[in-house]
């Protein structure tokens, strides 16, 4: 993704719930110079959760801890356009290089629908850049690029399930080490997510696998982190299917509050509420995640994304960060 398509994806997205023009001027930001690129707004209502990282500069920790918001609100465009602003700000710190890794990684859904993965190279070039870095990351920013490293290393790991195990297992470790780190633990549920792929639960509602072991390691993250939106998004899709959902019940009730601006979190809550016959309460949840997608979906077709309906994905839905 380049960076005039990331900083027109983050525009757009401004533009689309009316706190940014086209043209890219907001109230508060203030001209870089001619030869820098055009920056990136920072998009309000799209969270606080902040994850302190090593850099120096204020304003690249806002870009990482927005892009890391979106990439657990699953949209990934907007979390890439974030996290190259933040190694705009930051070029010598590795974190926003792992970031982009990050976000365009697989993700339970995309891994569901059987999506390409990487076609053009760039989570490999941005984990590769962020090792390259690695000498200017904390001690644990930099265990959590090289367990990133091994899920992309098809050099030293050529078959891609043997992979994933091989990268769930890293992710295991860093949870059982940092077991109160609420990012932590959602990387290791996404890791053990991504391999189930929906199938965490037998047609008696016994966990399968590892799933009674992840939903432990994000209870435990969500004692002490209860606004974590992705610990929450991934807790209510991993208990969604099984025979006790009503126990995501206190994340559903938490998660649209952590990123109010984003369709696709506002409209995660319904998952927990359907199954326990809260039928009023789910309704209110859909209505207003449509409610985001009448509002943004024709200015967002009219700036050119490629929009499709359904809910949840109210700002640039599903859209492939290739999708130029």
């Amino acid at each position: 993704m380049s960076r005039s398509t990331a900083t027109r994806v983050i525009l757009n997205l401004c533009a689309s719930i009316g706190c940014v023009s086209p043209s890219g001027s907001t109230d508060t930001a203030q001209s870089t110079s001619a030869a820098a690129y055009a920056r990136v707004p920072m998009v309000p209502c799209s969270g606080t959760y902040s994850r302190p990282i090593s850099a120096t500069s204020p304003e690249s920790q806002a870009y990482f801890d927005q892009g890391l918001r979106f990439a657990w609100g699953f949209f990934f465009p907007e979390s890439i356009a974030s996290y190259q602003e933040a190694s705009r700000l930051s070029p010598s710190h590795p974190m926003p290089y792992w970031g982009m890794a990050h976000a365009m990684g697989p993700n339970p859904n995309s891994r569901y629908g059987l999506m390409p993965e990487d076609p053009l190279g760039e989570r490999l070039k941005a984990i590769t850049k962020a090792r390259a870095l690695i000498g200017n990351a904390n001690a644990l920013e930099a265990e959590l690029i090289s367990a990133l490293w091994i899920l992309y290393d098809k050099e030293n790991i050529q078959d891609d399930h043997q992979r994933d195990v091989a990268y769930l297992a890293a992710a295991r470790a860093l949870n059982e080490k940092y077991p109160e780190d609420a990012d932590v633990a959602a990387l290791y549920a996404a890791a053990y997510m991504c391999i189930g792929r929906w199938d965490y639960w037998d047609v008696d509602g016994n966990p399968k696998s590892e799933t009674a072991e992840v939903a432990h390691a994000l209870d435990v993250a969500l004692s002490i982190t209860p606004g974590h939106a992705g610990a929450n998004h991934l807790y209510i899709h991993l208990l969604e299917a099984s025979l006790e959902p009503e126990k995501a019940l206190a994340a559903a009730d938490r998660l649209e509050s952590t990123m109010p601006t984003a369709g696709h979190v506002v409209h995660m809550p319904s998952r927990a509420l359907s199954r326990k016959e809260k039928l009023k309460r789910r309704d209110t949840f859909s209505t207003r995640t449509s409610a985001h997608g009448k509002m943004r979906t024709p200015k967002l077709r009219a700036r050119g994304f490629k929009t499709q309906p359904g809910p949840g994905f109210g700002l640039a839905n599903r859209r492939s960060p290739y999708d130029q």
